[in-house]
């Protein structure tokens, strides 16, 4: 042994000329496991050079080796270890001890000694003190904590243990193969196929099995850990029991047992794998699904708010109780409330729903024109879903007048005038940014558009619409007669029309007292606002000489005007004139029957700067004479005189009193005419002719006369402070004497625009006409001449003389165009004259 080991040694150092040698005696310790004695060399720092393994002789406790220096260095450690688990060389072998290092120094020509003790492994290495040191330290013991455990042992061959730690348990040990033993695993599997259960129920039993590698089960004695994974959606846990209330927690097959056991439940439908593996072992997997289960219907619009006249999508989706897409067949589909909504199967809503078929999902479309909330509804037996949705307007397309046309009166302002903006349906809506409306109109004279209550403000010709608005309003105010009719336009939008009525400041009309007939109605439409606010003017024509069938009364009333005569002879052909106002005018109308020789109408006070005075008289007799011409006056603020020469014959009288804001108004009487002319002069105030006109009534002694030319006379402003009185016409009448003139100047508001002309009508003509200086609204343009003594407002003066026929100096005023103003009478005699004046009225 000696000289093999040397031999060994001289071959791993080398030859040649040796310097020195060192022997080292290994004495091993007989309790050591060692099959195998490995000698190291070692620089002085610890660092191995080299390593001898020498096997352990038989019946022998040391070892040998001589260490020739070689190419080593000139000092060494020496260290011996114990190797155990084959035979030396052998990649199986494990540390199992080692000596103390020990140093000796080659020296020339001598051989050097060094001994090394070989010891049983101390507890550091050797914890159970079974002689075999711990596998963390190296060495072949695979459980250091318990002394059963150790190479060289018998093994338990029922696979529950392996105490002789070479690895193998069971009848894979080559030492159990004798015996009767337990094969070892090799691999997992799923005793269970593949298999599906409902969303959050509890699978059947899922059972791993171990086997060996003939594939057949085995039941070692010793557990075998598992782990268990899926890759099953998510939400999928797994159970230790049947009812899937506890979690697993250390699944593991039990010593003993081939077998286990666990359940799988899921929430989220989809497929997927169970995979059970363990250490050392091959992994099993086996494919599991989970299903949905029953469904419920779930509604998801696109969107819940939609525009009027959008066809909106609504997905119908069948879902069990954990969300999952199920299967379904609705049993109906409708709309509650549903007004103005519809449904339909296509994305275009041309085609009305019917029936759904089964199935997971279905898309129906709603589409509503109205501006709505509602529930689209889907049941199913006795399941049902509901989604609230909104039908909301759309882009403007369109504009709308909301409430219906006004009738107004000239100048009055309208109340708020409406523009609202409209989807394509109709339904109110909104510009998204600021824009403007255009105003205009067809209205001809002074119209205009206004924001402001009251019409005050300048006059519009757009109207602002800020972002959001529904709606804006205006309001106008036109002082011409007629229909109207506005506009509102966008440059995007349709436009809009709407007519209205604004009702002429003066309304005219004409109408006859047929022969035979004492009255009659001249009915007009519509009927006056305010009769408070309205006065008559009237000309009343005739052929015939007796006062009661000549002399013609008349008063207004809401919707006609009433007139009436004693007698029924002849033909009464009436021009009548109605004025009303929305303001500024205060009119008192009066009737009353005559009490003597003077009769006094009394009335409500009036400002007399600014009231005057509308008469007409009918009454019985056959002559004209002092007790059927009157004169007229306002002699206190709140009485009229009506004046006569002679007792009354049973007259009547209409009495107009008419207080005009803004109005100026002087009057008086002349003393006696006793020939063609009389004249007033040095009036106060001075009233201006282009806004003053004249109304005259007058007294006469005379009882009888039946020279009618006596009786009329014309009037005129000769000057703003002066009245120029004639009669006759031409020529001489008989000159009987006019007791008294009585007489108003009316100056009207400022704005007012009045003017006079003078016509005459020769010996059996019938007609004549005047140019007016300026074009005037017939419209709101009052006609009357200077004179009211009998039959109205349209009296001047006539050179006839043969018979008391006042027609033949009485007319009637009209327009035949915007500059020509012309009279008319009836009675074809001698030469008549007119002082006649055109009053624009300002409304």
């Amino acid at each position: 042994m000696h000289r093999a080991g040397l031999l060994l040694l001289l071959v791993l150092a080398g030859c040649g000329k040796d310097p020195g040698a060192v022997h080292a005696l290994i004495r091993v310790d007989a309790d050591v496991r060692a099959s195998c004695i490995a000698l190291d060399l070692l620089h002085p720092d610890g660092t191995r050079i080299k390593t001898q393994e020498v096997a352990r002789p038989s019946g022998r406790d040391e070892v040998r080796v001589g260490v020739f220096r070689g190419q080593l260095p000139e000092q060494l450690q020496f260290q011996a270890r114990a190797l155990w688990g084959g035979e030396c060389g052998q990649a199986s072998l494990r540390f199992n001890g080692q000596s103390l290092a020990e140093t000796a120094r080659f020296e020339s020509g001598k051989i050097q000694q060094v001994v090394l003790s070989l010891q049983r492994p101390g507890a550091a290495l050797d914890r159970d003190r079974d002689g075999f040191v711990s596998a963390e330290a190296g060495g072949p013991d695979c459980d250091d904590d318990r002394a059963e455990r150790k190479p060289e042992v018998q093994e338990l061959c029922d696979g529950s243990d392996d105490l002789n730690c070479d690895g193998k348990r069971g009848c894979d040990d080559a030492t159990c193969s004798a015996q009767a033993c337990e094969r070892m695993p090799t691999a997992l599997a799923f005793v269970d196929a593949a298999h599906e259960r409902e969303a959050g129920a509890c699978s059947r039993p899922l059972t791993i099995e171990r086997v060996g590698s003939d594939g057949l089960a085995t039941r070692p004695n010793l557990p075998t850990p598992l782990t268990l994974e899926n890759t099953l959606p998510s939400g999928a846990t797994l159970h230790a029991d049947p009812n899937c209330s506890s979690s697993l927690s250390t699944p593991s097959i039990p010593p003993g047992q081939s077998r286990f056991t666990f359940y799988v439940r899921g929430t989220t439908a989809g497929n997927g794998q169970l995979l059970a593996s363990s250490t050392g072992l091959a992994t099993t997997q086996v494919s599991h699904a989970i299903v949905p289960g029953p469904g419920v219907p779930v509604l998801k619009p696109s969107q819940d708010t939609a525009l009027a006249g959008v066809c909106n999508a609504v997905e119908i989706e069948w879902r069990d109780a954990f969300g999952n897409l199920s299967r379904g067949t609705p049993r109906t589909v409708k709309l509650e409330p549903g007004a103005g909504v519809s449904l339909h199967r296509d994305r275009d809503c041309t085609q009305p729903l019917a029936a759904l078929p089964e199935g997971s999902t279905h898309t129906v479309y709603v589409r509503g024109t109205t501006p709505t909330r509602f529930d689209l509804v889907v049941a199913s037996g006795n399941m049902e879903a509901r989604q609230a949705l909104n039908v909301i307007a759309g882009p403007p397309k369109r504009l709308e007048f909301p409430s219906g046309p006004q009738t107004l009166l000239a100048g009055e302002c309208a109340s708020p005038v409406g523009v609202r903006i409209q989807d394509e349906f109709g339904n109110p809506t909104s510009f998204p940014t600021a824009t403007t409306l255009t105003l205009s109109s067809d209205a001809t004279g002074d119209f205009g558009f206004h924001a402001e209550s009251g019409c005050t403000g300048s006059a519009l010709s757009s109207l602002p619409v800020p972002a959001g608005a529904q709606q804006v309003n205006f309001r106008f105010k036109g002082k011409t007669g007629g229909k109207v009719t506005l506009t509102a336009s966008q440059h995007s939008l349709t436009g809009v029309n709407q007519q209205h009525d604004i009702i002429p400041l003066v309304r005219r009309g004409l109408c006859t007292l047929a022969n035979n007939q004492t009255g009659t109605n001249c009915a007009f439409s519509p009927a006056l606002r305010d009769l408070s606010k309205s006065f008559l003017v009237f000309q009343a024509t005739t052929t015939t000489d007796n006062p009661e069938d000549s002399f013609v009364r008349c008063l207004l009333e809401a919707g006609r005007v009433v007139c009436n005569r004693r007698g029924n002879k002849g033909e009464a052909v009436i021009q009548w004139q109605v004025v009303e106002k929305a303001n500024g005018l205060r009119v008192q109308h009066l009737t009353k029957g005559c009490t003597g020789q003077t009769t006094s109408v009394t009335f409500n006070p009036v400002d007399l700067a600014k009231s005057f005075v509308l008469f007409s008289a009918a009454q019985d007799g056959a002559q004209t004479g002092n007790n059927d011409i009157a004169g007229v006056q306002l002699t206190q603020n709140n009485q009229v005189d009506v004046v006569l020469m002679a007792n009354c014959f049973n007259n009547t009288y209409n009495v107009q009193v008419v207080e005009m804001d803004g109005a100026l108004v002087s009057r008086g009487k002349t003393g006696k005419m006793t020939g063609s002319a009389l004249s007033a002069t040095g009036l106060d105030p001075e009233q201006a002719k282009d806004r003053t006109a004249l109304l005259t009534t007058l007294t006469t002694k005379v009882e009888s006369d039946a020279n009618i030319c006596n009786r009329m006379v014309r009037a005129e402003l000769s000057t703003v402070n002066s009245i120029a009185f004639s009669r006759y016409a031409e020529g001489t009448c008989d000159n009987a004497d006019v007791e008294a003139v009585y007489w108003e100047r009316i100056s009207f508001p400022t704005g007012s625009v009045v003017q006079d002309s003078t016509l005459a009508v020769g010996n059996n003509q019938g007609k004549a006409t005047a140019t007016l200086a300026s074009p005037v609204d017939p419209t709101r343009t009052l006609l009357m001449a200077s004179s009211q003594i009998h039959g109205g407002q349209g009296n001047g003066e006539t050179g006839y003389k043969t018979r008391d026929i006042p027609g033949a100096g009485t007319g009637r005023l009209t327009l035949i165009s915007p500059t020509t103003l012309q009279v008319e009478r009836d009675a074809l005699f001698d030469l008549a004259k007119w002082t006649t004046y055109a009053i624009q009225l300002e409304p």
